[in-house]
This record gives structure tokens, C-alpha cells and sequence, in this order.
């Protein structure tokens, strides 16, 4: 099943339509924006605990390498047992 069949289970054709027609810093906003949401729904005080060493390898990234560490974040996120399914 592609990403788009996956996406067609909770949303209309026309919508994933819209959003891969989205220039690339619309969808970049967009990805901001979603993980903003998931970020309020959580209970309690964030914080990112990461190395100053991993913070400086991520912060050197290309944009490209960065795209896949997002889709690596995703992937691993997706079944995560204590992110609200809300």
C-alpha cells in the first residue's frame, strides 16, 4: 500500500491532492505545523534531551539528510504507545 492509498483511509482524494501539489516550503510549514499539534498534546513540561555532540552532527545536516531524519522521526513515532491517537 502507498503513502497516498494509506492517506486515502482518513482522507479525501482531493485533499492529498492539494498537499502534493504544495510547493516544497508549503509542505515544510505544514510538517512544522502538524508536529506542533501533536507537540500541545502532550501532558507536562518538554524537553529535548539530546548530546551537544548529536545537536552539532544534526544542526550540520543537509536539507536533504535532514528530510530523512524527519522521515525517520515519523516512521518511529507512528506506533509510539504513549502519543495520543486523538
Amino acid at each position: 500500500m502507498t503513502t497516498s492509498q494509506s492517506l486515502a483511509e482518513y482522507l479525501p482524494r482531493d485533499v492529498i491532492k492539494e498537499i502534493d501539489s504544495l510547493e516544497p516550503i508549503s509542505k515544510a510549514i505544514l510538517l512544522v505545523e502538524l508536529t506542533e499539534e501533536i507537540l500541545e498534546n502532550q501532558d507536562g513540561f518538554l524537553e529535548l534531551q539530546l548530546s551537544a555532540t548529536s545537536t552539532q552532527n544534526i544542526k550540520a545536516l543537509t536539507t536533504h539528510q535532514t528530510l530523512e531524519l524527519s522521515e525517520y522521526l515519523c516512521l518511529s513515532l507512528r506506533n509510539y504507545p504513549s502519543l495520543p491517537q486523538s
